[in-house]
């Protein structure tokens, strides 16, 4: 549609964790006082109202049951688990998750509980 009515192509920004932006510039008289559009498209894995907690507060949040990093990355849309555990995991660890397997970290059964006294305040 864009290219029928003469506009440049769309702009496609996704370096956001939870967002995209799309951006279509103006071709037309009328839509150049408008300057350009854009709008940001923005939803969860589960599709719940938490969008407005973050990444590490869902975590929190999920591992209330002990839970795999298979199983809370899949729940945070992403796909890289290596990077996951680097960025959102492993700051968490002691201090708001905690191993069910501590003495062995790379176990393939590991998995990643909330402490219990834990609050989602991060």
């Amino acid at each position: 549609m864009l290219k029928e009515n003469g506009n440049t192509p769309a702009v496609f920004d996704v370096n956001t964790i939870t967002a995209f932006r799309v951006t279509v510039q103006a071709t037309n008289e009328a839509d150049l006082s408008k300057g350009t559009s854009q709008g940001t498209s923005q939803g969860t894995s589960q599709g719940t109202s938490q969008d407005d907690k973050t990444i590490e507060e869902k975590i929190i949040e999920f591992c209330k049951e002990p839970r795999s990093l298979a199983e809370i990355t899949v729940f945070c849309g992403f796909q890289d688990k290596r990077k996951f555990r680097e960025r959102y995991l492993n700051p968490l660890l002691g201090t708001h998750i905690q191993m069910t397997i501590p003495d062995k970290p790379t176990s393939r059964f590991q998995k990643y509980i909330s402490h219990p006294c834990n609050n989602t305040k991060i």
